[in-house]
């Protein structure tokens, strides 16, 4: 489980192995 936090409040979550390009992806959009 992976979670992403902005201003110390969860904006996303990923659950269970992703393949790198999935989880770039979804990176992406919070750097």
């Amino acid at each position: 489980t992976l979670i992403i936090f902005k201003n110390g409040q969860p904006v996303d979550q990923i659950v269970g192995a992703q393949p790198y390009a999935v989880l770039q992806q979804r990176l992406a959009k919070f750097v």
